[in-house]
């Protein structure tokens, strides 16, 4: 996942290329469209006119008007995807209480708390030689950053899936 951090004035800005496309843009990629389009369009009509023959240069034209169709499609999708990525910004205190809570909780915290908090930031562990790096989508932890620490004094456990409360006949 691309993802940069930019430092500003106090705040830290998490841009997942969350930024769609500018209307400028939508347009020009929806009038290239429309031109390739055109264009595969005019190379069938002439064959159907019997202008051309449906030699290799006539198969490679469409074959390329084609792909360029494809390509066009292809980056108005992944325009949609970035646009429909969140965006947040952290201030350096959330970040630091966040990280100050999160260490301790891992250190101290309920097993199951641990577990759960690792499967949801922690996507996959390598291992290297004197090193363990691990790595997980920054969506993830942009939300529980933005959440916030769960609360742990007590109340109803939200992580852990098989919780109840008493054991009666209604388990």
């Amino acid at each position: 996942m691309c993802c940069q951090m930019r430092q500003q004035p106090h705040t830290y800005t998490w841009r997942l290329w969350g930024k769609g496309l500018t209307r400028q843009e939508r347009a020009g990629l929806g009038r290239r469209l429309r031109e390739a389009e055109a264009k595969l369009g005019r190379l069938y009509d002439a064959l159907e006119r019997g202008t051309v023959d449906q030699d290799e240069y006539f198969k490679r034209r469409v074959s390329t008007a084609t792909a360029e169709c494809d390509e066009i499609i292809r980056l108005q999708a992944q325009a949609d995807r970035r646009a429909a990525l969140p965006q947040g910004v952290i201030t350096p205190k959330k970040l630091e209480a966040f990280s100050r809570g999160m260490e301790d909780m891992l250190r101290n915290g309920d097993i199951q708390f641990r577990k759960a908090y690792l499967r949801f930031l922690v996507g996959k562990v390598e291992l290297a030689d004197g090193e363990i790096r691990l790595s997980g989508s920054k969506n993830a932890l942009l939300a529980a950053v933005q959440a916030g620490l769960p609360d742990q004094s007590g109340g109803v456990p939200t992580l852990v899936q098989e919780w109840r409360a008493r054991r009666d006949s209604n388990s």
